[in-house]
């Protein structure tokens, strides 16, 4: 999608990518539900969604991969059931307003060092971060990480708290 624009997009049972061989952007509020996905396309070198976008049970968020960052501006709920992939082989996803969710976030942890993104998965929250209720889920190549080295899979501003009660 480039520079498309509506009011509310709603994902429904299928794939919404935003982005591709070149950036690309999305102006609208989505919802996603029912076993949909909303992402950038693998291989995309960057893709925006101008808006906030909802996950309802069964929704998917999936970050970018290393060639690209994908961003989300407004503020990203998700309900239990849904999902939350921060990459696409590990990736950066960031969110420039805010993460509330009770769902399930997913991380794929190759390594460590100063390399989110390539290594490791890595979500940038812009605002507050709210994941009662949250699971957290990790996946990679164990054998490549170091015990007792930090891995950053979430970062935020500084300024707004992070709450986590999750499991």
């Amino acid at each position: 999608q480039n520079a498309n624009s509506a009011a509310t997009t709603t994902v429904v049972g299928g794939r919404l990518n935003v982005g591709g061989t070149s950036s690309g952007s999305l102006t609208s509020s989505v919802t996603v539900q029912n076993g949909g996905t909303l992402g950038m396309a693998a291989g995309g070198v960057g893709g925006t969604v101008t808006g906030t976008v909802s996950l309802q049970s069964g929704g998917s968020l999936v970050g970018g991969e290393a060639t690209g960052l994908f961003t989300i501006t407004g503020l990203v709920t998700g309900a239990t059931g849904s999902t939350i992939a921060a990459g696409n082989s590990p990736g950066i996803l960031t969110l420039g307003g805010g993460l509330t969710t009770s769902g399930t976030l997913a991380f794929e942890v190759n390594g460590a060092a100063n390399a989110a993104g390539t290594l490791y998965d890595q979500i940038q929250v812009t605002g507050a971060v709210d994941l009662s209720g949250a699971t957290l889920s990790f996946s990679g190549s164990a054998g490549s990480v170091v015990i007792n080295q930090p891995v950053n899979i979430l970062t935020n501003d500084g300024s707004d708290p992070i709450t986590f009660t999750g499991a």
